[in-house]
């Protein structure tokens, strides 16, 4: 879980798992002001609630460019969960 800028490039993230009551973000749990990320791969990530691949939750700008999300588990949103922020996404 991050509160400030989070930056990934050319990265995968892959098999992680966020377990526990109320816990999301298999891959990234972000909260903060502000998330980037180009050319990478979330996949086969798993969380117990919200977001297997990725769990948003910011004020700032959400940027992702390149990103391959695939085989993602989550009770809501197994790929993507945005509770806020606007997401800008291009291939």
């Amino acid at each position: 879980y991050n509160l400030g800028v989070i930056t990934v490039t050319n990265s995968s993230l892959a098999y992680n798992t966020a377990a526990g009551a109320g816990v999301g973000g298999g891959g990234i749990h972000a909260g903060g002001k502000g998330l980037t990320i180009q050319d990478s791969t979330l996949a086969h990530n798993s969380a117990t609630y919200f977001g297997g691949g990725l769990d948003i939750n910011m004020t700032g700008p959400i940027v992702l460019t390149g990103v391959t999300l695939s085989e993602n588990q989550g009770v809501g949103g197994g790929a993507l969960f945005a509770a806020s922020g606007a997401i800008t996404m291009t291939n």
